[in-house]
């Protein structure tokens, strides 16, 4: 029967406007109750069932895996990121305390001592 409403034309959502719209003996009508009536039958099948939750959890499982490996990726980028600022002599990341011990030791180019200013008394 839905082969035959396939014939008369595309079959419309069962309960829409458009399949309101068709006579009580368009086989379209029909065909759509049918094809409404495989898909509930479907949809509560203990197969079907396990395997749409089995596509959710494996849905859910893959988004959690990528979220976790760009939380990675992106950790990993502010640790080279570190290790190029020490490398290149910063003090990025290193904890306050040392930061701030860093920050009263001389460095070569650094001038020792009250700077003069000419005009300045």
């Amino acid at each position: 029967m839905i082969d035959t409403g396939r014939e008369s034309g595309r079959i419309p959502r069962y309960g829409s406007a458009e399949w309101l719209a068709l006579a009580a003996d368009d086989p379209r009508r029909m065909a759509a109750v049918l094809v409404a009536a495989e898909a509930w039958r479907l949809e509560t099948s203990p197969e079907w069932i396990r395997a749409r939750i089995g596509a959710e959890f494996a849905g859910e499982r893959q988004a959690a895996t990528a979220e976790f490996e760009d939380m990675w990726r992106r950790t990993l980028d502010g640790i080279e990121r570190v290790d190029r600022a020490r490398a290149a002599g910063g003090d990025i990341g290193l904890p306050l305390d040392e930061r701030r011990r860093l920050a009263h030791q001389p460095r070569p180019g650094d001038r020792v001592g009250p700077v003069q200013r000419e005009g300045v008394a």
